[in-house]
C-alpha cells in the first residue's frame, strides 16, 4: 500500500511539474527567425496597417529624386496642411449647379487671370492639389501613380502606347518631348526638348487625360478650387467625344500638357496671311488624344496646336 501511495504521489508531482512548465512557456514571448517576438510583430503589424490606411487616405505622389529637385523639374509635395483651402458645397454660390461655362468664368473674374502673361508655372504642389481634388469630388477610383511627375508630363511612349512598343528603350517610362517655360508676351507654354520630325508623335493623352462624366462633375470640381486654379481650368479643359456620334465630355490633362498654346485661325493676320504662331502639332482626328507634328519642330521651338480642332459649344454638355 505504501509503495502504491508513493508511486501515485510521484505521478501527481510529475504531472504538476509538466503543467507548470507549459504555463511558463506559454507566457514567454515566442521568437521567430529574425529575433522578433509575436507581441512585437503584432504591434508592428498594427502600426503598418495604420500607416497603409494613412497612405491610402493621402494618396501620396511619387517622391522626386535629388536630380529632379536640382533642375527644378520636380519638388517635394507638401503636407496636407500646406495645401490651398479645399471648398465644400456649403461654400459654393447659390444655384452653382446651374452655372454655365461663361457664368463660371464671370464668377471668378477669369478674363483678368487669362490675360496675365506673368503667371508662374504650376508647381508640383499645384498639380498634386488638382489631382487630389479630382479624385475627391469626381472619381474616387482615380489613381495618380505615374512614375513621371506632372511637372514633366506623364509616361510617354513614342510608338503610341505601352503595349505596341518595338524596343526596350520605348517601353521605359519617359516624359513627352517637351518642357514648360514662360515666354514673354505669350504666358506659359510648351517647348520641344529635342528635335522632332514631321509625322512624329508629340503628345498622347490617351492614358493620362481624365474626363468629367457630367457637367455637374466639372462644376463641382472647379468650385472646389481656389479662384486662380478654377480660372486656369476653364482655360485648360476642352470638350471632346471619342467616337462618331458619341457623347461629348469635358476632358482634362492634369499635368503640363495643359500648357500647350494655340496657333490656330485666331493667329492669322488681318490680310489672311500666315502668322508666326501657326500650329505645328495637331490631333490625328477629332476623336483622338494623339497629337502629331505637322512639320519638323526644332529643339526649344514652341509647340502649338489649334484649340478649335474640338468644338467650343459648351451647351452640348450642359454648360
Amino acid at each position: 500500500i505504501i509503495i502504491r501511495i508513493t508511486i501515485c504521489t510521484m505521478i501527481v508531482i510529475t504531472l504538476l511539474l509538466i503543467s507548470w512548465g507549459r504555463i511558463v512557456e506559454a507566457a514567454r514571448p515566442m521568437t521567430v527567425p529574425g529575433g522578433d517576438d509575436i507581441a512585437q510583430q503584432q504591434q508592428s503589424i498594427t502600426k503598418e496597417d495604420a500607416a497603409d490606411d494613412n497612405i491610402g487616405a493621402q494618396e501620396d505622389v511619387e517622391v522626386c529624386t535629388a536630380a529632379d529637385r536640382a533642375d527644378g523639374a520636380c519638388v517635394q509635395p507638401p503636407d496636407n496642411n500646406d495645401q490651398p483651402h479645399s471648398h465644400s458645397e456649403t461654400s459654393f454660390p447659390d444655384d452653382w449647379d446651374e452655372y454655365t461655362y461663361l457664368d463660371i468664368r464671370e464668377h471668378f473674374d477669369c478674363d483678368s487671370r487669362s490675360d496675365d502673361n506673368s503667371k508662374p508655372l504650376p508647381s508640383l504642389e499645384d498639380w498634386t492639389y488638382l489631382q487630389r481634388t479630382y479624385t475627391r469630388v469626381v472619381d474616387v477610383n482615380q489613381r495618380w501613380d505615374d512614375p513621371i511627375p506632372p511637372t514633366r508630363g506623364y509616361s510617354f511612349f513614342p510608338s503610341g502606347g505601352p503595349t505596341t512598343t518595338s524596343s526596350d528603350e520605348q517601353q521605359q517610362p519617359q516624359p513627352p518631348p517637351y518642357y514648360p517655360r514662360s515666354s514673354p508676351g505669350k504666358g506659359r507654354g510648351l517647348f520641344a526638348s529635342r528635335d522632332i520630325t514631321r509625322g512624329e508623335l508629340v503628345h498622347d493623352g490617351t492614358y493620362s487625360d481624365v474626363i468629367f462624366p457630367k457637367a455637374g462633375d466639372w462644376r463641382r470640381f472647379v468650385f472646389s478650387l481656389p479662384p486662380e486654379m478654377a480660372c486656369d481650368c476653364t482655360d485648360w479643359h476642352w470638350m471632346q467625344r471619342f467616337e462618331e456620334g458619341g457623347e461629348y465630355y469635358f476632358v482634362a490633362g492634369i499635368n503640363i500638357s495643359s500648357l500647350m498654346n494655340s496657333g490656330g485661325d485666331e493667329y492669322y493676320d488681318g490680310e489672311g496671311g500666315q502668322s508666326s504662331r501657326m500650329p505645328n502639332a495637331l490631333p490625328e482626328n477629332e476623336f483622338s488624344g494623339k497629337f502629331y507634328a505637322t512639320r519638323d519642330i526644332a529643339k526649344d521651338e514652341e509647340i502649338l496646336t489649334d484649340y478649335y480642332t474640338f468644338p467650343t459649344d459648351f451647351s452640348l454638355i450642359g454648360l
